[in-house]
Protein backbone atom coordinates (compact mmCIF):
# COMPACT_ATOMS: atom_id res chain seq x y z
CA UNK A 1 0.00 0.00 0.00
CA UNK A 2 1.30 3.00 -1.20
CA UNK A 3 1.04 6.16 1.14
CA UNK A 4 3.13 8.61 3.00
CA UNK A 5 1.58 10.11 6.52
CA UNK A 6 1.08 13.97 6.44
CA UNK A 7 4.26 15.76 7.60
CA UNK A 8 3.19 16.57 10.77
CA UNK A 9 2.61 13.13 12.26
CA UNK A 10 5.16 10.68 14.00
CA UNK A 11 5.75 6.94 14.54
CA UNK A 12 6.97 6.59 17.62
CA UNK A 13 7.61 2.78 19.26
CA UNK A 14 8.18 2.60 22.59
CA UNK A 15 10.71 0.46 24.71
CA UNK A 16 11.23 -1.89 21.60
CA UNK A 17 14.53 -3.23 23.53
CA UNK A 18 16.01 -6.72 24.42
CA UNK A 19 14.77 -6.45 28.09
CA UNK A 20 11.17 -6.15 26.98
CA UNK A 21 11.28 -9.01 24.25
CA UNK A 22 11.22 -13.00 24.22
CA UNK A 23 12.96 -15.33 24.46
CA UNK A 24 15.51 -13.57 27.16
CA UNK A 25 14.36 -10.22 27.94
CA UNK A 26 14.41 -9.99 32.06
CA UNK A 27 11.20 -8.24 31.73
CA UNK A 28 9.68 -9.88 28.92
CA UNK A 29 6.61 -9.22 27.39
CA UNK A 30 4.78 -12.34 25.88
CA UNK A 31 5.25 -12.11 21.86
CA UNK A 32 6.91 -8.81 22.19
CA UNK A 33 9.16 -9.87 19.05
CA UNK A 34 6.43 -10.49 17.44
CA UNK A 35 5.82 -6.90 17.02
CA UNK A 36 9.22 -6.12 15.20
CA UNK A 37 7.99 -7.20 11.46
CA UNK A 38 4.90 -5.17 12.05
CA UNK A 39 6.45 -2.27 12.88
CA UNK A 40 8.94 -2.17 10.35
CA UNK A 41 6.45 -2.74 7.88
CA UNK A 42 4.74 0.63 8.35
CA UNK A 43 8.12 2.63 8.76
CA UNK A 44 8.71 4.00 5.21
CA UNK A 45 5.25 5.19 5.31
CA UNK A 46 6.95 8.03 8.36
CA UNK A 47 9.38 10.56 7.32
CA UNK A 48 9.27 11.16 11.22
CA UNK A 49 10.34 8.49 13.75
CA UNK A 50 10.78 8.56 17.17
CA UNK A 51 12.02 5.62 19.51
CA UNK A 52 11.96 5.51 23.37
CA UNK A 53 14.05 3.34 25.78
CA UNK A 54 15.38 2.89 29.28
CA UNK A 55 18.34 3.37 31.18
CA UNK A 56 18.63 2.39 34.30
CA UNK A 57 21.26 2.54 37.12
CA UNK A 58 22.26 -0.85 38.27
CA UNK A 59 20.63 0.59 41.77
CA UNK A 60 17.14 1.72 40.67
CA UNK A 61 15.06 2.42 44.08
CA UNK A 62 12.57 0.60 41.83
CA UNK A 63 13.99 -3.06 41.31
CA UNK A 64 12.78 -5.44 44.03
CA UNK A 65 16.73 -6.28 44.32
CA UNK A 66 17.28 -2.69 45.62
CA UNK A 67 14.78 -3.64 48.60
CA UNK A 68 15.02 -6.37 51.43
CA UNK A 69 12.97 -9.38 51.39
CA UNK A 70 11.48 -8.17 47.44
CA UNK A 71 10.92 -9.79 44.45
CA UNK A 72 9.34 -8.50 41.23
CA UNK A 73 5.50 -7.49 41.00
CA UNK A 74 4.89 -6.52 44.86
CA UNK A 75 3.57 -3.23 45.22
CA UNK A 76 5.38 -1.01 47.37
CA UNK A 77 3.63 2.46 48.92
CA UNK A 78 5.19 5.75 48.14
CA UNK A 79 4.58 9.13 48.55
CA UNK A 80 2.72 9.14 44.81
CA UNK A 81 0.91 6.09 45.40
CA UNK A 82 1.84 2.16 44.89
CA UNK A 83 4.31 1.21 42.65
CA UNK A 84 5.30 -2.33 41.54
CA UNK A 85 8.59 -3.31 42.05
CA UNK A 86 10.60 -4.99 39.06
CA UNK A 87 13.51 -7.34 38.08
CA UNK A 88 16.43 -5.76 37.27
CA UNK A 89 16.26 -4.32 33.39
CA UNK A 90 17.39 -2.34 30.72
CA UNK A 91 20.54 -1.56 32.75
CA UNK A 92 22.13 1.26 31.27
CA UNK A 93 25.19 0.11 28.79
CA UNK A 94 24.20 -3.58 28.64
CA UNK A 95 22.59 -5.41 26.04
CA UNK A 96 18.86 -5.25 27.56
CA UNK A 97 18.91 -1.54 27.05
CA UNK A 98 19.95 -2.15 23.47
CA UNK A 99 17.40 -2.55 19.76
CA UNK A 100 17.23 -5.84 18.10
CA UNK A 101 19.24 -4.91 14.93
CA UNK A 102 16.62 -5.95 12.91
CA UNK A 103 13.97 -3.36 14.21
CA UNK A 104 14.28 -0.35 11.62
CA UNK A 105 16.40 2.21 13.62
CA UNK A 106 18.16 4.63 11.73
CA UNK A 107 20.80 7.17 12.85
CA UNK A 108 18.34 9.69 11.75
CA UNK A 109 14.89 9.19 13.81
CA UNK A 110 14.87 10.59 17.62
CA UNK A 111 16.04 8.55 20.06
CA UNK A 112 14.40 9.39 23.64
CA UNK A 113 16.14 7.83 26.22
CA UNK A 114 14.06 7.87 29.82
CA UNK A 115 14.00 5.93 32.84
CA UNK A 116 17.98 7.42 34.05
CA UNK A 117 16.93 9.11 37.18
CA UNK A 118 17.61 5.91 39.98
CA UNK A 119 15.10 7.32 42.21
CA UNK A 120 11.56 7.52 40.31
CA UNK A 121 10.60 5.44 37.57
CA UNK A 122 9.99 6.39 34.17
CA UNK A 123 7.12 4.44 32.19
CA UNK A 124 6.02 7.65 30.19
CA UNK A 125 8.35 9.83 28.34
CA UNK A 126 6.57 12.76 29.09
CA UNK A 127 6.19 12.53 32.60
CA UNK A 128 7.84 10.75 35.78
CA UNK A 129 6.08 8.45 37.71
CA UNK A 130 4.43 10.85 40.07
CA UNK A 131 2.77 11.62 37.30
CA UNK A 132 3.73 15.39 37.73
CA UNK A 133 7.41 16.18 37.40
CA UNK A 134 7.87 16.52 33.60
CA UNK A 135 11.03 14.98 32.06
CA UNK A 136 13.73 16.81 31.08
CA UNK A 137 16.16 15.34 28.90
CA UNK A 138 19.78 15.95 28.18
CA UNK A 139 19.63 19.11 25.86
CA UNK A 140 17.36 20.38 29.01
CA UNK A 141 14.25 19.94 26.76
CA UNK A 142 11.05 18.27 27.71
CA UNK A 143 9.66 15.89 24.53
CA UNK A 144 6.67 18.30 23.98
CA UNK A 145 9.14 20.88 23.28
CA UNK A 146 11.19 18.78 21.31
CA UNK A 147 7.78 17.58 19.00
CA UNK A 148 6.62 21.01 18.84
CA UNK A 149 10.23 21.83 17.29
CA UNK A 150 9.80 19.51 14.59
CA UNK A 151 6.00 20.56 13.87
CA UNK A 152 4.50 17.28 15.06
CA UNK A 153 1.03 16.90 16.19
CA UNK A 154 0.11 13.76 15.76
CA UNK A 155 1.65 10.93 17.28
CA UNK A 156 0.78 7.31 16.15
CA UNK A 157 2.14 5.27 19.07
CA UNK A 158 2.92 1.70 19.69
CA UNK A 159 5.32 -0.74 21.82
CA UNK A 160 6.06 -2.28 24.73
CA UNK A 161 4.43 -2.87 27.24
CA UNK A 162 0.22 -1.44 26.58
CA UNK A 163 -0.41 -1.43 30.57
CA UNK A 164 2.56 0.67 31.22
CA UNK A 165 4.92 2.51 29.34
CA UNK A 166 3.51 2.32 25.60
CA UNK A 167 -0.30 3.20 27.34
CA UNK A 168 0.67 5.94 29.64
CA UNK A 169 3.44 7.68 27.02
CA UNK A 170 0.21 8.17 24.96
CA UNK A 171 -1.92 9.47 27.68
CA UNK A 172 0.17 11.82 28.13
CA UNK A 173 0.86 12.90 24.78
CA UNK A 174 -3.02 13.30 24.55
CA UNK A 175 -3.05 15.26 27.57
CA UNK A 176 -0.36 17.38 26.07
CA UNK A 177 -2.31 18.53 23.58
CA UNK A 178 -0.93 16.32 20.44
CA UNK A 179 -3.45 13.76 18.72
CA UNK A 180 -3.07 10.31 19.66
CA UNK A 181 -3.63 7.12 17.33
CA UNK A 182 -2.80 4.01 19.13
CA UNK A 183 -1.89 1.01 17.09
CA UNK A 184 -3.51 -1.62 19.72
CA UNK A 185 -2.34 -5.00 17.58
CA UNK A 186 0.98 -3.70 17.73
CA UNK A 187 1.30 -3.13 21.42
CA UNK A 188 1.43 -6.07 24.14
CA UNK A 189 0.68 -5.94 27.69
CA UNK A 190 2.27 -7.56 30.76
CA UNK A 191 -1.44 -7.72 32.03
CA UNK A 192 -1.43 -7.52 36.11
CA UNK A 193 -4.32 -8.86 38.00
CA UNK A 194 -5.08 -6.12 40.83
CA UNK A 195 -6.99 -6.30 43.98
CA UNK A 196 -10.03 -4.40 42.64
CA UNK A 197 -10.95 -7.09 40.31
CA UNK A 198 -9.22 -5.34 37.70
CA UNK A 199 -6.09 -5.84 35.68
CA UNK A 200 -3.81 -3.51 34.41
CA UNK A 201 -5.10 -3.79 30.99
CA UNK A 202 -8.48 -2.69 32.25
CA UNK A 203 -6.58 0.71 34.08
CA UNK A 204 -5.01 1.20 30.57
CA UNK A 205 -8.35 0.87 28.50
CA UNK A 206 -10.17 3.06 30.84
CA UNK A 207 -7.21 5.75 31.19
CA UNK A 208 -6.85 5.98 26.74
CA UNK A 209 -10.73 6.55 26.54
CA UNK A 210 -10.94 9.22 29.29
CA UNK A 211 -8.12 10.77 27.06
CA UNK A 212 -9.96 10.12 23.99
CA UNK A 213 -7.18 8.59 22.35
CA UNK A 214 -8.27 6.69 19.03
CA UNK A 215 -7.26 3.67 19.38
CA UNK A 216 -7.02 0.90 15.95
CA UNK A 217 -5.17 -1.40 13.90
CA UNK A 218 -2.20 -1.21 11.59
CA UNK A 219 -4.53 -2.69 9.26
CA UNK A 220 -6.45 1.21 8.97
CA UNK A 221 -4.00 3.04 9.96
CA UNK A 222 -4.38 5.21 6.94
CA UNK A 223 -8.05 5.12 6.43
CA UNK A 224 -7.92 6.65 10.20
CA UNK A 225 -5.02 9.04 9.71
CA UNK A 226 -6.86 10.51 6.85
CA UNK A 227 -10.96 10.38 8.02
CA UNK A 228 -9.58 12.55 10.84
CA UNK A 229 -6.53 14.50 10.35
CA UNK A 230 -8.50 17.75 10.58
CA UNK A 231 -10.37 17.53 13.44
CA UNK A 232 -7.04 16.99 16.50
CA UNK A 233 -7.63 15.53 20.26
CA UNK A 234 -11.14 16.60 20.57
CA UNK A 235 -12.62 14.03 18.29
CA UNK A 236 -14.86 11.24 18.87
CA UNK A 237 -12.51 8.52 19.62
CA UNK A 238 -12.37 5.42 16.80
CA UNK A 239 -12.36 2.40 18.85
CA UNK A 240 -11.44 -1.50 17.70
CA UNK A 241 -12.07 -4.81 19.83
CA UNK A 242 -8.67 -5.21 21.74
Amino acid sequence: MNWTAPKDTAFLAVDMTYDFLPPNGALMVEKGDELIPLINDLLPHFEKKIWTKEEHAPNHAFFASSRQNAKPLDLVKTEFGDQFLWPDHCIKDSKGAKFPPELGVSEKDMIIVKGTDPSIHAYSAFYMDDRKTVIRYEDGKTLTEKLTEERIKTLVVCGLAYDFCAGLTAYDAAKEGFRVIFLRDLSHAINIPLENGKSTVDIMDEMLKEANITVTTSSVLKDTLFKNQNLGVNSEPETVPS
